[in-house]
């Protein structure tokens, strides 16, 4: 038959799985950091080299980075990836609401069920607030 276990045995043993838990949150974060930092510095390490390698030839890759370099060039790249950026926000921003809408009526039907005398917040079935009149 198994042994009972008292209150406080089962105190010291929530600590001793809380104090694991930590043990592994700090681990993880500590791998995390190293894996983020050491990545970014990989990346210096290898750009600095590939750097000193082109160092005062006269390569294909002189003409490649003059081509980047186009001011002009420059101007057409930061319109072209601004305006995909920004068309990319307005279709996710489309999307969210979508989503929104199709799943507020399990929303609405939650709130209702876990209390009835709730007032409604008003908001849209796409999540907007409603325009105020004057």
């Amino acid at each position: 038959m198994p042994k009972k276990r008292n209150k406080s045995d089962r105190k010291s043993i929530d600590l001793e799985v809380h104090r694991l838990h930590l043990r592994y949150d700090i681990l993880g974060r500590i791998v995390e950091v190293i894996s983020k930092y050491g990545t970014i510095a990989f990346c210096f390490y290898v750009g600095a080299d590939t750097l000193k390698a082109f160092a005062g030839k006269e390569t294909v890759a002189d003409l490649a980075f003059s081509f980047f370099l186009n001011e002009k060039l420059a101007w057409v790249l930061a319109v072209i990836f601004g305006s995909g950026g920004v068309i990319y926000g307005r279709n996710q921003r489309r999307l969210r609401k979508d989503v929104i809408e199709k799943m507020s009526h399990y929303q609405r039907q939650y709130e209702e069920w876990r209390d009835r005398g709730r007032t409604s917040s008003e908001l849209t079935r796409r999540g907007d607030t409603p325009e105020e009149g004057p």
